[in-house]
């Protein structure tokens, strides 16, 4: 009988180890994807979008409210404007006078959420040393609403991720009553704070942080790109997925679950870099590796839209005319960049080369990414005074 036992224990046990082997395979399996090789095209609905004489071109803090309202923040003038979307002109809504002051605490925008009317949060990083808040509910009016305080860096917590690192996309967002924000460190930041998300619940001031960061190496080893990331916000699927530029996988975060996983991605166009050493100059070191620029969410298509930007040994850093979109002349970034738009339930993609969404107005919910256009003179309208945009259509 104890034979027997023995026996059926180390079937058993084989089996156990069988299937364990199996299951650490399939996970540690690269994900099998489908590659489509993509190009774009000028969508024929252009829109028009009037400045005024204190409005330029260049504003990184802008997005959309909601299907026809857009918004960008006026550092000129320090204040907000509003557009409506009426057929294909974007009508001028509300000039939003930022409140600076001393007394209010509020002295720099260095981000701007905007959910409603009722509802814009304006972010001031300089406040972030020290107790003095540094996040602002106001109105369209520029009334105060109220004021937050998510992060003391003197206190050893994380900064608000640098706006000028994140030229793709919006660093604080806000869903249900909470704020969700991209951190970055410091000197300063306590070894239980490395973490890239922050959480801070509006109504009881609760801060939570969570995910991990790919590596957590206590040097720049990658230059300006080690601690910085994009990251991105899909509402139908109240998830977050964050970008690393030296990391091929993507990683998600949802709300609803409170779970941190990786997403799984591969391209053929990217490797991770080398380790930057001392020895290395920084110039020639970022330009001669390739990296992750930025992550968008396409409303329209459901999809992600990720940046490559390519090693300059690839591509001539010289500006040539699109053959594929009237009028558009390409930079030397612009020919290097490869744009990978992915399908989040599969993990197929499209992959486009000779694009980059340095030029698009965001990515708007019905008609896609919006690109400005060189097409002023075709529509006898001054550079200076108008925006003519277009939808970018990648088939």
């Amino acid at each position: 009988m104890i034979d027997n036992f023995q026996s059926n224990l180390l079937l058993l046990l084989s089996f156990l180890f069988l299937v364990s082997c199996n299951s650490s395979k399939g996970i540690e399996d690269p994900l099998k994807v489908k590659v489509n090789e993509a190009t774009y095209l000028l969508g024929e609905e252009k829109l028009v979008l009037p400045l005024d004489y204190e409005s330029g071109v260049d504003s990184y803090i802008r997005g959309y409210v909601d299907f026809d309202r857009y918004f960008f923040y006026n550092k000129s003038n320090k204040s907000i404007y509003t557009y409506l979307l009426r057929d294909s002109l974007f009508e001028l809504e509300y000039i939003t006078q930022v409140p600076l002051s001393l007394d209010s605490h509020l002295q720099r925008v260095a981000e701007v959420y905007y959910h409603n009317t009722d509802s814009i949060f304006v972010f001031d990083d300089r406040n972030l040393y020290g107790d003095r808040p540094d996040l602002f509910l106001i109105n369209v009016n520029g009334e105060i609403l109220n004021s937050y305080k998510l992060s003391n860096v003197t206190n050893g917590d994380v900064m608000k991720l640098d706006r000028l690192y994140t030229i793709t996309g919006p660093t604080v967002y806000y869903h249900k009553g909470k704020i969700y924000m991209a951190t970055s460190l410091s000197d300063q930041t306590t070894k239980e704070n490395l973490k890239p998300l922050l959480i801070y619940d509006l109504v009881t001031g609760e801060k939570t942080l969570r995910g991990e960061f790919p590596l957590l190496p206590t040097t720049p080893i990658f230059g300006q790109f080690t601690y910085s990331f994009q990251f991105v916000f899909v509402p139908d699927r109240e998830e977050l997925y964050f970008s690393w530029a030296y990391e091929s996988d993507l990683y998600r975060y949802s709300l609803v679950k409170d779970t941190w996983e990786k997403f799984r991605f591969s391209a053929d166009e990217f490797s991770r870099p080398d380790e930057m050493t001392k020895r290395d100059n920084l110039r020639s070191y970022t330009e001669s590796n390739s990296w992750f620029y930025g992550v968008f969410y396409d409303y329209k298509t459901k999809r992600l839209h990720r940046q490559l930007l390519s090693s300059l040994t690839e591509f001539s850093p010289t500006m040539s005319s699109s053959n594929l979109v009237q009028g558009l002349v390409l930079t030397p970034d612009e020919q290097r960049m490869v744009v990978y738009s992915i399908d989040i339930e599969t993990g197929n993609y499209d992959v486009v080369h000779g694009f980059s969404h340095f030029r698009t107005i965001l990515f708007h919910p019905r008609l896609g990414p919006l690109m400005q256009t060189q097409l002023n003179e075709s529509y006898n309208l001054d550079v200076e005074d108008y925006l003519i945009l277009a939808p970018i259509v990648i088939q």
